[in-house]
């Protein structure tokens, strides 16, 4: 009898705690960024090799984000040292939208920084397709 009771006990706390998990409120403002870079189909010709650079930026928040910054770090085609390669700038995300973005850059792309009014400042590195 003990056994069960305590066995229920701890089931409850765990489904109390799920719920709370799974129910917290969204944050105003916060967004998802996935970037990714291929050498395949259509996009910079690189040595012979084609190269297509996509990033995706999702406002998960529940408010608008505004004055998104875009900058592109990467190796110059010409070799040297990782800089930035290329920017872009997106004005605004409404909740639940994306801005995708396909950038014409002067070089590998390695990482990308977004930063937007609110404090959004998120970096991510590119995956290989």
């Amino acid at each position: 009898m003990k056994k069960r009771l305590i066995m229920a006990s701890i089931a409850a706390g765990l489904a109390v705690t799920a719920a709370a998990i799974l129910l917290a409120p969204a944050k105003d403002y916060d967004i998802r960024v996935h970037a990714s870079t291929s050498e395949e189909g259509a996009g910079r010709r690189t040595g012979g090799v084609m190269t297509a650079t996509r990033v995706s930026i999702e406002n998960v928040g529940l408010k608008p984000i505004t004055n998104v910054s875009v900058t592109y770090t990467g190796v110059p085609f010409e070799g040297g040292k990782e800089r930035i390669i290329g920017s872009d700038f997106v004005p605004m995300i409404e909740p639940g939208s994306k801005a995708n973005l396909s950038p014409n850059l002067e070089g590998y792309a390695t990482f990308v920084s977004v930063t937007a009014d609110n404090g959004i400042n998120v970096k991510s590195g590119f995956s290989r397709r």
